[in-house]
């Protein structure tokens, strides 16, 4: 446990700004619409070849393990609502309009490795060493790889961009060392490796501006990786022991923040993530590096005390939906369900802290939270009448 005597000042004590969260966001959402593109069956280890080795982390999932559990089946099934954001949208409907098939029938296992900002020129400003100032945005990444694994039908591929250069006259070859890419959109790379290898490189994929003359950098660093000229990126000796620790892990992924400057004193310089499914139960292992452990300990009591309120919140309206049981009328007693099912979740958690790192790790019915879902939409039908919520 940690040792380190912190004071807290009332700002701090209010909830973390992950800041100017446009970057944010369209970083969590992509990472979480990545579970969704990921198809029927892949089995084995991380692999991160063609990843450049500089890249500032990697997201993988196994969806073999991931079909097993049923919550995941539930959450992707039918046309509700996380089907319809987290596969129909975004970046998942891109690659199914360049891949042109259905990516839950024919992609077997998918990887995205994420590359640094550019470094600063000769010529831009840096602030000063000794009083560096605050910065107001976070840096964004230069580009994100998205490696798909499947057994393609590469004349399909082939003759759909053919028929976008046709209509759109977008597509254009651009032929790097010994491979060939296709920008297929602006700042969107294709590369088919082999027939079970298809990749797309995305310039500036969380917001910001593409980088003049980088563009050949980038898709030389791709090829290179894959054709075993340069190394390719190499995660922490530390992901696999706590992959284990969730039985056979169905997402693993890493990520070293400190490259993008991110302005939130309390926010992780590097997070560690496993999920697992171990005979029925959902097991979450986060592991969160800070610059000090002043830092930690800081965060560590923000974690702490934002459990702390949420679950006094839903205690409160556990309370509220009995003394009004009959001003709710047929509500009342699916919102004590929901109610009762969320303050289990909020219960679960087990945070520590030690040094500069923190834990945060969850063990969960998978068969409880297919039940808490359906418990949540069975509600939004009856107050939105919307008959196509899940």
């Amino acid at each position: 446990m940690l040792h380190v005597r912190v004071r807290i000042t009332e700002r701090q004590h209010n909830k973390i700004q992950l800041g100017h969260t446009t970057f944010m966001r369209k970083l969590f959402l992509a990472l979480g619409a990545s579970c969704a593109l990921v198809a029927a069956a892949f089995a084995g280890p991380l692999n991160t070849h063609g990843i450049p080795a500089d890249a500032i982390g990697v997201f993988h999932a196994d969806v073999e393990a991931l079909n097993k559990t049923e919550s995941f089946k539930s959450a992707m099934s039918g046309t509700g609502f996380l089907r319809r954001e987290l596969v129909n949208k975004g970046i998942p409907a891109q690659i199914k309009k360049l891949f042109g098939f259905d990516q839950w029938a024919e992609v077997r296992g998918f990887t995205v490795g994420v590359l640094p900002p550019f470094p600063k020129t000769a010529g831009e400003k840096t602030p000063n060493a000794a009083t560096p100032a605050r910065r107001s945005h976070p840096e964004t990444p230069a580009a994100a790889i998205w490696i798909l694994r499947g057994n393609f039908d590469q004349g399909k591929i082939r003759a759909n961009i053919a028929q976008k250069e046709q209509n759109e006259k977008s597509a254009k070859p651009l032929t790097v060392g010994s491979r060939k890419f296709i920008e297929v959109e602006e700042g969107a790379f294709l590369l088919l490796v082999d027939k079970e290898t298809g990749v797309l490189v995305t310039e500036a994929p969380f917001g910001g501006s593409r980088e003049s003359g980088q563009t050949t950098k980038i898709l030389k660093a791709v090829a290179d990786a894959f054709d075993g000229k340069t190394k390719s990126y190499a995660p922490p000796p530390s992901l696999a022991p706590l992959g284990a620790q969730t039985g056979t892990p169905a997402i693993l992924a890493y990520f070293d923040f400190s490259s993008l400057k991110i302005p939130e004193p309390l926010f992780p310089s590097s997070i560690h993530l496993a999920l697992g499914n171990a005979a029925g139960t959902l097991k979450l292992r986060t592991l969160g590096g800070f610059e000090s452990e002043e830092g930690a300990a800081q965060a560590l009591i923000q974690l702490r005390d934002g459990l702390g309120h949420l679950n006094a919140q839903i205690a409160r309206e556990l309370r509220r939906f009995k003394e009004q049981k009959q001003e709710l009328g047929g509500k009342s007693e699916i919102l004590l369900q929901i109610a009762k099912e969320v303050s289990k979740v909020l219960s679960v958690p087990v945070i520590n802290g030690s040094g500069k790192n923190i834990t945060f790790n969850m063990d969960y019915s998978d068969a409880s939270l297919v039940n808490l879902a359906k418990l949540v939409a069975t509600a939004s039908r009856r107050a939105t009448g919307d008959t196509d919520v899940e």
